[in-house]
């Protein structure tokens, strides 16, 4: 691989909760929110943000390096945390926040299957460490 390649992966923190409090309709209302928030963040026709299923969101960065997309992942989490969002302060945190796993190519993985699997995995280290928070693989 000549060209760096990063790929982000966000899940909103305790969404079943929102969900089960709020209600379905508004949580649909709050990923779109959230979906504006990590678009705003990308390069236009340039990254691609996509949900990834249920409350999972992913960007991907070509010509990014690692150290680049950890800074986005971070302003995107800072944004997230800076935002309003109806109900909210009933979420375990006091907010709606997001945890993020931050992986690239060539250093971390050689094929799509393992960047993702890398940033998964680093996507879980943060929600273990106690969530809204950015871990890097």
């Amino acid at each position: 691989l000549k060209h760096p390649l990063s790929f982000i992966m966000l899940d909103l923190d305790h969404f079943k909760h929102y969900n089960d409090t709020h209600g379905h309709p508004q949580g649909d209302e709050l990923l779109r929110g959230l979906a504006k928030i990590f678009s705003s963040a990308a390069r236009a026709d340039i990254d691609l943000v996509a949900r990834y299923g249920g409350e999972e969101f992913c960007l991907l960065l070509p010509e990014t390096k690692k150290e680049n997309a950890r800074k986005i992942a971070e302003r995107i989490r800072r944004r997230v945390m800076s935002a309003s969002f109806p109900g909210e302060e009933q979420q375990p945190l006091g907010k709606v926040t997001v945890s993020v796993g931050v992986a690239a190519m060539p250093e971390d993985a050689r094929t799509a299957d393992k960047l993702i699997a890398r940033a998964d995995a680093a996507l879980y280290k943060a929600k273990n460490a106690g969530r809204n928070r950015v871990c890097v693989a």
